[in-house]
C-alpha cells in the first residue's frame, strides 16, 4: 500500500472482510500479549484459502519478490554492503518469501517464477551478509523440494558462465551456480610432474574479467551449508529428479577432467569446467565415487602382463615381435637395449576415484593426480610427465633407464645423480633440496623392496606407504601418493613422514611446524594439538621424535587446566561443569580465556571466551597482554601470601564499581558496563566521566567515590587486592 494508493484487494468481499477482522484481532492480541503482530499477520495470510485470499497472497509475494530483485540490483551496482536499514528491510522481505514458498501448492509455480528472483537469491549467496545468505539458502532449499530441475532452471535468466565458446550454453542451471560458488571459495595448487615449483590459483584471480556481475570475490559464509545442500541433491534427499540431474552433471564433469581430450597441464585450469569438476569432487561420497570410477573405466580395454600371468599386473606395451603384452619392468628385462619396431602402447586409461577416511576425494588417471580437501577448501593437481614406454623402445633406449629416477622429484638420474653418498640413499638427484630431504629420511628397505618413508633413526619403521604391510593391523589408510593434509603441497612419499597414535600419516616437518606455530590469535587454545584428520589429541603421543615439542605444550595445558578449575570453584560454578573432575576441567577450559603474559610468558586469566567472540577478530598487540604481577603503575598488584595471584581483583575501568569481568586479556568491566562494551570502547578518553562515575558513562553527583577509596582516573586499570581476603564491609 506504500507503493499503491488503492487497497491491494477490495474489502467488499466476504473472505477479505474475514482477513481484515482476523488482522484486527491479531493486532489487539499482539498489543496485549506483546506477541509479534508481523508473525500473526503472516500466519493469517498463509492460512487463508479461496480465490480472493489467493489473489492477496500472490500480490504480496510479487511485491516481496520485486523488492528483493530491486535491492539485490542495487547491491550488485554499488559493489559494497547494504546500509543497515536496507539490510533489515531485505531480511524481512526474505522472511515473508520463505514463509510463502513453504506453504504454496506443489503444482503452483507462479510465485517463485517472478523474473530475476532466482538469480537475485543466487547472487545473495555470495554477496549477502551471513543472515541474508542463510535466508537465501532456506528459500532455495524449499524451492528444490517443490520444483523439478526443468522448472527451476527455467526460472533463471543467466544461462552461461564466461566466454569459452566451446562450452557456451552448456554450463548453465542451478547446479552450476552452486558449483560456481564452491569454486570461488577454493584454492588450487598445481605442478607438473614432481617439480618443486608449485603454482597456487584461485577462481577469482583467473576469471575475474568477463564474469557476470552477480558473481564476485566474496565467499559464502555458510559454505558448509551449501556443501550439504549439493550433497543432498546428489544423494536423492531432495527427490529422484534432482539426484538424476546432479549425477549426470557430475559424471560429465569428472569425465572431462579424466579424459584424454582435456589439456593435461596447467592450461586446463583456465577452463571453468575444470573448476566445476574440482568443486564436484569435493562433495562426492565414497559410494558415489566408486560408481563413477567404474563407469569411467573401460575394463575390457585393460591388458595384463603375459610374463607375470597373474591377471593383476597391467601391461604397458604390446610387442608383436615377442608376441607378448609386457609391464614396464618385464619390458626392461626382455627388450634390454634392442630396437623393436612393432611396439604398441597399451597403457590403459584407468580412473581411480575414491574418498579417503578424512573425507578428501582422490582422482588418479593416466595423466594426472587430483586431491581435494572439502574442509580446507583446497585442491592439489599434479600433471604426470611419465614418458611413453613404447616411444622409448622405438628409439632403442632401454626401458630400465626410465625407472632410474630421483626418489623425491622424479628427475632422471642419468646425468643428475648425487655424488654425496653420505645421505645413505642411492636414488637421489644432486638437487640441494632433495639431498636435504634424503638426510632426514630413513635408509631402511622394507621386505617388499620399497624404501621406508619414515624419519631417520626411529626404532620402529613406518609401514610401507604402498600398502605392502604383511599384517592388516599395520596397514595404513593412506598411501604414498596421498597429499599431506597439513601442507597440501606434496605427497607423503616426497618427504620423511611420521605416523601419529591415531594411525594417520603426515610429513614430520609439517607436524613440527604445526606444533611450533601454536595457536592463532591472543588467547591460548589447544586446537592445534589435534590430528588434522580425525582431531585425536596429540599431547599424549608416544612418538619419540615429537616429545621435545609436545612436552612443553603438555606442561602449559596442565597449568591452564588447573587454573581454570580453581577459577570455576572460586565462582561457585563447579556443579555446572559436571560431576567428575574431567568434565569440570573441559567445561572450565571452554568457558575461561587464558593469555600468555608478554613479560613472564606464564598464562593468566583474561575473562570469558564468549567476550572474545563478541569482540570479533580485532588486531591485537602482544605487548598489551601482561599479567597482574607484571603490570606497572596503578594496575600493579602484589601477590597475596595466602591465595597467590589468581584472585586479585580490579576496579571497573569505566566506572567506580568492582569489576566482575576481565575481557580481551586487557580490560576489566563491571556487570552493567560489560553489557555495553561496544559503546564504551568507542568513547574518547576525554569524554569519560570522572570520579564518582556511574556505569555506562554516567556522571554521578557529589565528590564521594562509591568505593570510598582514591584511585586512578576513569579509563585506567586499577588494582583492589585479593578478592578472597577482602571483606565486603571495606567498600
Amino acid at each position: 500500500q506504500q507503493q499503491q494508493q488503492q487497497p491491494l484487494v477490495s474489502t467488499d468481499s466476504q473472505p477479505s472482510r474475514e482477513v481484515a477482522q482476523q488482522l484486527q484481532a491479531a493486532s489487539s492480541q499482539a498489543e496485549s500479549s506483546e506477541h509479534s503482530l508481523q508473525q500473526e499477520m503472516v500466519n493469517i495470510l498463509t492460512r487463508q484459502t479461496g480465490k480472493h485470499a489467493r489473489r492477496l497472497q500472490e500480490t504480496i509475494c510479487d511485491h516481496c519478490s520485486s523488492e528483493v530483485v530491486r535491492i539485490t540490483g542495487l547491491l550488485a551496482e554499488r559493489g559494497v554492503a547494504l546500509q543497515d536499514a536496507e539490510h533489515d528491510y531485505l531480511c524481512e522481505l526474505m522472511s515473508f518469501l520463505s514463509r510463502f514458498v513453504s506453504v504454496e501448492a506443489s503444482d503452483d509455480t507462479t510465485r517463485f517464477a517472478y523474473p530475476g528472483l532466482l538469480d537475485a537469491l543466487l547472487l545473495l549467496l555470495s554477496h549477502g551478509s551471513q543472515q541474508v545468505q542463510r535466508k537465501a539458502l532456506e528459500i532455495i532449499r524449499q524451492a528444490l523440494l517443490k520444483y523439478s530441475p526443468v522448472q527451476l532452471n527455467g526460472f533463471m535468466q543467466l544461462k552461461d558462465h564466461g566466454s569459452e565458446s566451446s562450452f557456451a550454453g552448456e554450463l548453465s542451471g542451478v547446479m552450476f551456480e552452486f558449483l560456481l560458488i564452491l569454486a570461488q571459495s577454493m584454492e588450487v595448487s598445481a605442478r607438473s610432474g614432481r617439480g618443486r615449483q608449485v603454482a597456487t590459483h584461485s577462481f577469482v584471480s583467473l576469471f575475474k574479467q568477463g564474469l557476470p556481475v552477480t558473481h564476485g570475490a566474496e565467499q559464502l559464509t555458510h559454505i558448509t551449508d551449501l556443501h550439504q545442500l549439493v550433497k543432498d541433491m546428489l544423494s536423492g534427499t531432495l527427490g529422484l529428479q534432482w539426484q538424476e540431474y546432479s549425477t549426470n552433471i557430475f559424471e560429465s564433469l569428472v569425465e572431462y577432467l579424466a579424459s584424454d581430450q582435456a589439456q593435461h597441464d596447467e592450461r586446463i585450469l583456465l577452463t571453468q569446467r575444470a573448476w566445476f569438476a574440482l568443486s564436484a569432487l569435493s562433495v562426492l561420497t565414497d559410494e558415489q565415487a566408486t560408481r563413477l570410477a567404474t563407469q569411467l573405466t573401460d575394463e575390457g580395454a585393460i591388458k595384463y602382463c603375459t610374463n607375470h600371468s597373474d591377471g593383476v599386473t597391467v601391461a604397458s606395451i604390446s610387442c608383436t615381435d615377442c608376441r607378448m603384452d609386457l609391464c614396464t619392468q618385464c619390458a626392461a628385462v626382455f627388450h634390454m637395449a634392442r630396437r623393436h619396431e612393432n611396439i604398441t602402447d597399451v597403457t590403459p586409461h584407468t580412473v581411480q576415484l575414491d574418498v579417503s577416511e578424512a573425507g578428501g576425494t582422490r582422482l588418479r588417471t593416466t595423466h594426472l593426480n587430483v586431491s581435494v580437501d572439502p574442509t580446507l577448501r583446497k585442491a592439489f593437481v599434479e600433471f604426470k610427465l611419465h614418458p611413453n614406454p613404447a616411444a622409448f623402445a622405438e628409439k632403442g633406449v632401454s626401458a630400465s633407464s626410465q625407472l632410474d629416477r630421483c626418489r623425491f622429484c622424479q628427475t632422471d638420474l642419468a646425468h643428475h645423480r648425487a655424488t654425496d653418498f653420505s645421505v645413505g640413499i642411492k636414488n637421489v638427484c644432486s638437487s640441494a633440496l632433495c639431498l636435504e630431504t634424503a638426510r632426514e629420511c630413513c635408509t631402511k628397505i622394507h621386505p617388499c623392496g620399497h624404501p621406508c618413508g619414515g624419519i631417520r633413526g626411529e626404532e620402529t619403521c613406518l609401514p610401507c606407504l604402498r600398502g605392502c604391510a604383511p599384517k592388516p593391523a599395520k596397514k595404513l589408510v593412506q598411501d604414498n601418493q596421498d597429499m599431506c593434509s597439513i601442507c597440501f603441497t606434496s605427497s607423503l612419499e616426497e618427504e620423511a613422514c611420521v605416523r601419529l597414535d591415531c594411525g594417520h600419516v603426515f610429513h614430520f616437518n609439517c607436524v613440527v611446524h604445526l606444533l611450533q606455530a601454536k595457536w592463532s590469535g591472543p588467547r591460548i587454545s589447544f586446537g592445534f594439538c589435534k590430528c588434522p584428520t580425525c582431531a585425536a589429541p596429540l599431547i599424549a603421543s608416544a612418538h619419540p621424535a615429537l616429545q621435545p615439542y609436545l612436552e612443553p605444550l603438555a606442561a602449559l595445558m596442565q597449568d591452564v587446566r588447573q587454573k581454570a578449575l580453581r577459577r570455576l570453584e572460586f565462582e561457585g560454578k563447579a556443579a555446572e561443569g559436571g560431576s567428575t573432575e574431567e568434565e569440570q576441567a573441559t567445561y572450565a577450559m571452554n568457558k575461561y580465556a587464558y593469555y600468555p603474559c608478554f613479560k613472564c610468558t606464564k598464562p593468566y586469566y583474561g575473562g570469558e571466551i564468549q567476550c572474545e567472540a563478541a569482540d570479533g577478530e580485532a588486531e591485537f598487540n602482544p605487548q598489551d597482554l601482561v599479567c597482574a604481577m607484571c603490570c606497572e603503575g596503578p594496575a600493579m598488584q602484589k601477590e597475596c601470601k595466602k591465595h597467590g595471584s589468581e584472585f586479585l581483583e580490579y576496579k571497573c575501568r569505566y566506572c567506580c564499581s568492582v569489576a566482575v569481568y576481565y575481557c580481551f586479556g586487557t580490560t576489566h568491566f563491571c556487570n552493567t558496563c560489560h553489557d555495553n562494551i561496544g559503546r564504551l570502547r568507542r568513547c574518547p578518553e576525554h569524554e569519560l566521566p570522572h570520579c564518582p562515575a556511574g556505569s555506562v558513562l554516567q556522571q554521578l553527583p557529589g565528590d564521594e567515590c562509591p568505593l570510598h577509596i582514591k584511585h586512578a582516573p576513569t579509563g585506567t586499570e586499577f588494582a583492589l587486592g585479593c578478592g578472597v581476603c577482602r571483606k565486603p564491609s571495606t567498600f
